[in-house]
């Protein structure tokens, strides 16, 4: 095990450094992914995890892994709001990896509770 693996193993001990840590985990590995395709050549594809909910008369896009929200007067609108959002979050990886621009959204569908 390399000493950066052991010493983030120590770190992650403390309760408190592993909520942080698990808060920007969505972060971490797409850093990780990038670092290791720069090594191969290879490209990363990330595909973050979208909800959509409609809320008086807007549309709300949330990612699930960062809590970026963006809304729309739309639902295709909110959704593509957010992509924007998330892809100047992300600029720098962009700009210093082999990551796929944009990012492939992967969209959560609504569902419906029925009372049985």
């Amino acid at each position: 095990m390399s000493e950066w693996k052991q010493f983030l193993n120590k770190q992650l001990q403390d309760p408190e450094i592993r909520a942080e840590w698990d808060n920007f985990k969505f972060e971490f590995d797409i850093v990780e992914a990038s670092i290791d395709a720069r090594a191969t050549g290879e490209t990363v594809i990330v595909s973050p995890t979208v909800s959509v909910v409609k809320e008086n008369n807007h549309y709300l896009a949330k990612c699930l892994e960062n809590n970026l929200i963006s809304q729309g007067n739309t639902r295709a609108e909110a959704i593509a709001n957010l992509q924007e959002e998330l892809d100047l979050y992300f600029v720098d990886v962009y700009e210093l990896s082999n990551v796929e621009k944009p990012f492939k959204l992967t969209i959560l569908e609504p569902i419906t509770l029925s009372a049985s």
